[in-house]
């Protein structure tokens, strides 16, 4: 966050952040993870872990670990409830908030710091907070849902997924009213199957996170490898397939996307079919290393399955419907301070574009295919966002998924 007036105080650090943004938000960290034998390379799966769930794998004491961190990190001046969580999800006196996924975190913050540097010599006319998406994923977008003044959000606001921002409460307040504006040109796309340009020209979607299927032959065993999204809800299946989630969180775009096209039934099926949730970067190390027993097949994004795709056992799978999209929007108020038009331009255009679409997210931006451009694409569409309640059908669906799944071992 930045801020004009900030105070002195120590950092803390918390086991809900990912490895790879304590490593770059505080480098003098690294000899901690050095002592430990622990050399960490931000681009590697396992940096997006977050903090608690690297030292367990380890077996390496959380509390004394935080503590040798923190004694790295000097005091020095910090702004009060810098996170989102330690605030509060109070987000009034922000004009910019990116909740960014894993895979671009690193190249998104190096670039956003080069921008600050080179127009406004890294004193930035605007306060700012960028956060990794895994640490805000259920209690940040619940806050949105509380929104009844559009001054109680950013100026501008990066959000990964179909969360809070494309429910009907917000669309009803704020979206339908005209409040928001698109800086993207007409016509970006290179790809010939998917346009996520918003024919209401309220949002900017600027790429997206493309779910795949990712399969372990040495662990199919008699099953076939599935071609389309409708295998997965045959009953041969069951138990066979690992999902991104934890801590009863399953990936809301997966499941909408499985109840917009087979229903509820669908929803039910599929949840039969999920033996485990997990971090994609688990299920990288999962196919790679195959220490622990595991379900052959995995939905993840294809940033984390070209990772794991280093030998003849391992291959991903563009189902025939495509892969399920998930969009990246960066979501800009009409009536905004002049000083953001720079950043503005910025988020919408080549640099960010290229972010994107070097870590395999097809980007809106103008830059070249990361993928086929003809390739087909599973993207639920605007028409089902804006006349369907997506708030009332996910509480509905990850109730009635959770039910079934965590009802198997009953």
């Amino acid at each position: 966050m930045n801020d004009h007036n900030p105070t002195t105080s120590r950092v803390q650090i918390t086991p809900n952040i990912p490895v790879c943004e304590i490593v770059t938000r505080f480098p003098e960290t690294r000899k901690v993870f050095r002592h430990y034998g622990l050399e960490i390379d931000e681009e590697s799966p396992e940096a997006g872990i977050h903090l608690g769930a690297f030292l367990k794998q380890r077996q390496i004491d959380k509390t004394g670990f935080i503590t040798l961190l923190e004694e790295q990190i000097p005091d020095r001046a910090i702004t009060p409830s810098s996170s989102l969580v330690e605030r509060d999800y109070d987000q009034r006196d922000i004009n910019f908030l990116a909740l960014l996924p894993c895979p671009v975190k690193v190249p998104f913050d190096m670039a956003f710091a080069e921008l600050l540097s080179n127009t406004w010599d890294s004193k930035a006319p605007f306060t700012y907070l960028l956060e990794s998406n895994a640490n805000n994923q259920l209690s940040y977008y619940d806050s949105v849902k509380q929104f009844t003044d559009i001054r109680q959000m950013p100026d501008i606001v990066i959000s990964p997924g179909l969360n809070g921002y494309y429910f009907k409460s917000f669309f009803d307040k704020f979206r339908d009213k005209n409040l928001f504006m698109d800086p993207m040109e007409q016509g970006m796309s290179p790809y010939h199957n998917l346009d996520l340009q918003d024919p209401d020209h309220q949002y900017s979607v600027i790429g997206a996170n493309i779910e795949v299927l990712m399969v372990d032959h040495t662990r199919l065993g008699d099953l076939d490898v599935p071609e389309r999204w409708s295998d997965l809800l045959k009953p041969e299946y069951e138990n066979s397939l690992t999902v991104r989630g934890q801590d009863g969180f399953f990936c809301e775009t997966v499941l909408l996307s499985i109840y917009a096209e087979y229903g509820i039934e669908g929803v039910r099926q599929f949840a039969k079919t999920v033996r485990t949730g997990s971090h994609p970067s688990e299920m990288v190390k999962a196919a790679k290393f195959r220490r622990h027993p595991a379900p052959p097949i995995s939905i993840l994004p294809l940033f984390f399955a070209k990772l794991a795709e280093k030998s003849d056992d391992i291959s991903i799978i563009w189902p025939e419907e495509g892969p399920i999209v998930s969009p990246v929007t960066m979501i800009a108020k009409r009536e905004h301070a002049h000083e953001l038009d720079p950043l503005i331009s910025f988020l919408a255009g080549e640099k960010t574009g290229s972010i994107l679409s070097n870590a395999s997210f097809p980007s809106m931006t103008g830059v070249p295919p990361c993928v086929d451009p003809h390739a087909q694409f599973n993207w639920i569409g605007w028409e089902y966002t804006s006349t369907h309640d997506l708030g009332a059908e996910i509480d509905l669906i990850s109730s009635e998924f959770s039910r079934l799944f965590y009802g198997k071992s009953s």
